[in-house]
């Protein structure tokens, strides 16, 4: 935190990107000091973002967005969590065929 205050401060950058904790998220857009990413990915960012990037489904989007909506950081999970699942829902033919057919890419069991 204090290298980042100092980074404020100053209005220097000596880091190219950096993660903050998602608490902080206000303080940063209100002294326009970050980039929103909404507008960065769809501009000059768009060559190197992921087009099948879907925030949406990230856990923790409501603490990466900051004011008018807009996305400071990318989500990511706050807290750890358990994860209960049924494996048997796996072995569904039609589950995997919609999975793929959303997705792009086979259903299967986590495995970490």
């Amino acid at each position: 935190m204090q290298a980042v205050q100092t980074q404020m401060q100053k209005r220097r950058n000596p880091y190219d990107a950096y993660i903050d904790e998602p608490d902080s998220i206000g303080t940063h857009p209100r002294l326009q000091l970050v980039v929103n990413l909404n507008d960065w990915m769809a501009g000059d960012g768009k060559d190197v973002t992921n087009p099948r990037l879907e925030v949406a489904h990230c856990t923790g989007e409501s603490f990466a967005t900051g004011p008018g909506g807009k996305l400071y950081q990318l989500p990511g999970q706050r807290f750890a969590n358990l994860y209960w699942l049924h494996e048997d829902g796996f072995g569904r033919a039609d589950l995997r065929k919609q999975f793929k057919d959303g997705y792009g890419y086979d259903l299967g069991v986590p495995v970490n």
